[in-house]
């Protein structure tokens, strides 16, 4: 069963059944990060594109993906930035932008692909509740 429940404290308790980790992997779980190199974008290189034309080929991509998902398969869309970089704030929030990519996107998704959009950012702690109990909704019916 990979979700079992405490009858105790009413926990959630998930079977991943992980691989165990080599030695160059240590479990040590997360931290916050503070190095800059690794929360700061690199400048785009010379030529590169962001624009709604992009949006959509990774829309589409998305879409491709999800064209062979034969089991339930749900995507939740967080409106108002896929991460902290593109929600308000972010280096890469354009409004403009994440209009294109959602209305690609919409097109793009197949039709047996549950859609749900929520105005949250996906690093909201509503929008990470609400996707974590989907799964586990999913995984229990």
């Amino acid at each position: 069963m990979p979700i079992k429940i405490d009858p105790t404290t009413g926990v959630k308790c998930f079977n991943t059944r992980a691989a165990k980790s080599t030695d160059k992997i240590k479990g040590q779980g997360y931290s916050v990060v503070t190095d800059e190199s690794l929360i700061t974008l690199p400048e785009p290189p010379p030529g590169a594109t962001f624009n709604a034309e992009e949006q959509a080929k990774v829309a589409n991509t998305i879409g491709d993906r999800l064209q062979s998902s034969t089991e339930k398969t749900a995507f939740i869309m967080p409106l108002k930035g896929v991460s902290s970089y593109s929600a308000k704030g972010g280096e890469l929030y354009n409004t403009d932008l994440d209009a294109a990519y959602w209305d690609a996107l919409q097109n793009a998704l197949p039709n047996h692909v549950e859609v749900e959009a929520l105005d949250l950012a996906a690093e909201d702690s509503a929008f990470v509740d609400h996707a974590v109990n989907k799964l586990i909704s999913m995984i229990e019916d």
